[in-house]
């Protein structure tokens, strides 16, 4: 009875996590799988252990390579984990990501019980089918993301522009169908049985219809790292194809051949033609067309990134910087591009190998390397058998195309669902335990009483588990997610009365309060860093709860535990940001006084961690400014122009707007113009231009001011005032027959705007 709840419990594991979309969490698309996947595990776990007290025969098997390997990789996480320089976070890791050592070894104890219960031919069939079966509802799922703009079932408001599935990423989809791919051909290979003449056969015809359907879904999620990782994948099969098959079915290697040049030929000439509207217009055609450049595009950010981790890798070689904490190094050795392309709080390194480099040094990526290499071991121990050589030759390519997007890519739930069972799949093809059937009962009357004892120990700390690793981070990452909610309502309208937005702040305050009571690991540093974004992120509606006196006691208190944050975590970025923020807030919109020598301090400490950090150098200009001390603020802004990013609009923009604000005219345009020359989108915010055009009116730089009007309008063609502005340069400017055009288009905008202006 044991057996069968066991084998359920496995079946539920890899079937219901990955459905999973918590809306009620914060980060639904991740938080309530690994919620779930730790509770199937860990129930899993108790009934595993169960069945070993009555049956030896289901130990794990020490003796493969491939099980030694996991287990040595797994001591190696939680070696590193302890030399690292977070310690927590190594093996609680955070919300976003759900990852770190507990949970790898949540992963690895699920390969353990699979490989250690499915002993049988059956189960691995069954287990086969339920995997193509949870692969074509996700697939259907994603394609009615793309199609559906039904929020309520499909979560997105809008259809999407790649599938993505139930993994909230479309990264992450190509690299689940890859082992989709793999089980379903597994299961085809050991239900289908080959006829003397080949006949396409109902069964044969449903493979083939499943796994083409498989493939589009892989091509539509636009994943050109997963599109790498596949074609690698197929290379490695067509070379092992020669290899051992080329004499006995020549026209199908020749075959193999002419694919493989026909797709090189195919995107030759995509990349020829990236130019033209058929490909630009064909999103899978354009992500095909990749820009292989330094400056700009995905690829070069990649590659700016691997730059990074070398060195963060050279300063820590041996054990490591600890897993999770790829981003403390990042931080120190930040490049200011990558922050300019939108991504400030950099925490992967999105190529695996480098991720456990850096994060494990070379003590982890060898046990990683010791690791693939178990798994190829394995592969050509199936392919030297003649039974089996086909079979081997499968698992070589499929985790062959894993490896290879791998180097584009970091490893996450989606992985590691299909990863974990491949794996312990592989270790039931190749083991011969499979073919014993001897069983060792512990029938002794002498040791009833003895294992009844170790099953209730067993429940007792599975038990505990599940509640330190599962039922505490749950609740807590509820309580953060309604807190959101209600701090969130208060802003959602223009007209609400002060009762209404006491109540609601009484009961964030209260939801924040239980979240930091659980004070779990596995959430409490999310919950202090989240309610600061909270704040943040409606800071320019603080004017109307600023005098409540239980927002006062919130802000506090989400202060005071920012503080103790950069106490237990002194390497992450975002709290000092946020600290610095928090207290920047405090004296320019809440009165308090203290609050920007506390934010300029708090930078300081920053900066030292990350001297290029572009948002800690501009926020602390900007807590100079409000502290009138303009020297000091030109000097950071400079050093950000000049040292950190000259390359960047932005730097210069923050310069010039800080000229403007100094009735430094001149200097603002110097700066302004600059920006221009590097790109710089003016038109797109209105705030941004009225400086702008502000500013060449007064320096009486009409030519260039006509450029910025005429450039403004092509964006903001219905805005009366801008025509008419337009009209006013254009007269300066002595073109007096395009004013007029000007002014009487703004006139057909708004035939009033005469008498306002007078007004």
């Amino acid at each position: 009875m044991i057996k069968i709840l066991l084998k359920i419990c496995l079946y539920l594991t890899l079937l219901l996590p990955p459905l999973i979309i918590a809306r009620g969490l914060l980060f639904p698309f991740v938080s309530g799988k690994a919620y779930l996947f730790k509770l199937f595990v860990e129930l899993s776990l108790l009934l595993y252990l169960f069945l070993i007290l009555e049956d030896k025969k289901y130990l794990p098997n020490f003796k493969n390579p491939l099980t030694i390997a996991l287990i040595g990789f797994s001591l190696g996480l939680i070696i590193c984990g302890f030399l690292g320089v977070d310690v927590v976070h190594s093996f609680f890791s955070e919300i976003e990501r759900c990852d770190g050592i507990i949970q790898y070894l949540h992963w690895v104890t699920y390969f353990l019980i699979l490989s250690s219960v499915f002993r049988e031919s059956r189960d691995w069939k069954i287990f086969g089918l339920c995997f193509v079966g949870l692969a074509l509802f996700i697939s259907l799922f994603g394609w009615a993301q793309l199609f559906s703009s039904n929020s309520e079932i499909f979560f997105y408001p809008k259809p999407r522009k790649r599938i993505e599935g139930t993994f909230g990423n479309p990264d992450y989809m190509p690299v689940f169908l890859i082992f989709a791919l793999f089980f379903l051909t597994w299961s085809y290979l050991k239900f289908f049985k080959r006829n003397q003449k080949f006949k396409l056969n109902l069964r044969d015809s449903i493979f083939l219809i499943i796994f083409s359907f498989f493939l589009i879904t892989f091509i539509f999620t636009q994943t050109r790292g997963a599109y790498f990782g596949l074609s690698c994948g197929f290379l490695l099969f067509v070379i092992l194809f020669w290899r051992y098959y080329f004499k006995k079915y020549r026209s199908l290697g020749i075959l193999f051949l002419v694919l493989i040049v026909f797709a090189f030929i195919f995107w030759g000439i995509l990349l020829h033609y990236k130019n033209t509207n058929f490909v630009k217009e064909n999103p899978v055609f354009k992500r095909l067309t990749i820009e292989f450049s330094f400056k700009k595009g995905s690829l070069a950010q990649r590659l700016r990134t691997w730059q990074v981790a070398f060195k963060v890798f050279k300063e820590k070689p041996i054990f490591g910087w600890g897993p999770e904490n790829f981003f403390a190094g990042f931080n120190k050795y930040l490049d200011p591009h990558i922050p300019e392309a939108g991504e400030p709080w950099y925490d992967k390194v999105h190529n695996q190998y480098l991720q456990v480099l850096c994060e494990g040094g070379l003590f982890l990526f060898s046990l990683y390397l010791f690791l693939i290499a178990s798994v190829f071991y394995l592969c050509f121990k199936l392919i030297k058998n003649e039974n089996s050589k086909f079979l081997g030759i499968i698992f070589a390519c499929f985790y062959f195309a894993y490896l290879a997007q791998a180097i584009f890519l970091f490893d996450t739930f989606p992985m590691y669902s299909g990863l974990f069972p491949f794996l312990a799949l592989l270790c039931f093809e190749t083991s011969s335990a499979k073919l014993l059937e001897t069983e060792h009962q512990l029938s002794k009357k002498s040791f009833k009483i003895l294992k009844n004892s170790f099953k209730a120990i067993i429940s007792l700390l599975i038990i505990f588990v599940f509640i330190e690793c599962v039922w505490l981070p749950y609740r807590s990452n509820q309580n953060l997610r309604i807190f959101i909610f209600y701090y969130g309502s208060l802003f959602n309208s223009s007209k609400i009365s002060t009762s209404f937005l006491n109540q609601a702040l009484i009961k964030s305050q209260k939801h924040l309060k239980k979240a930091l009571a659980i004070n779990s690991p596995f959430t409490l540093n999310d919950v202090r860093k989240r309610s600061a974004w909270t704040i943040i992120s409606y800071s320019r509606f603080l004017n109307r709860i600023k005098n409540i006196p239980v927002f006062k006691t919130l802000y506090q208190e989400i202060i005071e535990n920012l503080k103790k944050a950069k106490e237990k975590h002194p390497y992450d970025p975002q709290i000092y940001y946020l600290l610095a923020h928090l207290n920047w807030l405090k004296e320019t919109v809440l009165g308090e006084a203290g609050g920007l020598k506390e934010a300029e301090k708090i930078l300081k400490e920053g900066l030292k961690l990350s001297p290029q950090r572009p948002i800690y150098l501009i926020e602390l200009a900007q807590v100079y400014i409000n502290e009138n001390n303009y020297q000091a603020a030109e000097k950071i802004l400079n050093y950000y122009v000049n040292q950190v990013a000259p390359f960047s609009w932005r730097s210069y923009e923050m310069l010039g707007h800080f000229y403007y604000l100094k009735n430094d005219f001149q200097k603002a345009q110097k700066a302004y113009l600059t920006a221009i020359e590097k790109k710089w989108p003016f038109w797109k915010e209105k705030l941004r231009f009225e400086r702008l055009a502000l500013t060449l009116r007064k320096n009486n730089d009409w030519k260039r001011l006509k450029f910025c009007y005429e450039k403004y309008l092509e964006f903001h063609p219905q805005e009366a005032l801008a025509w008419y502005n337009l009209a006013v340069v254009l007269k300066k400017l002595n073109q007096l027959q395009k004013a007029q055009e000007a002014l009487k288009k703004a006139l057909e905008l708004n035939p009033n705007l005469i008498k306002s202006l007078k007004k």
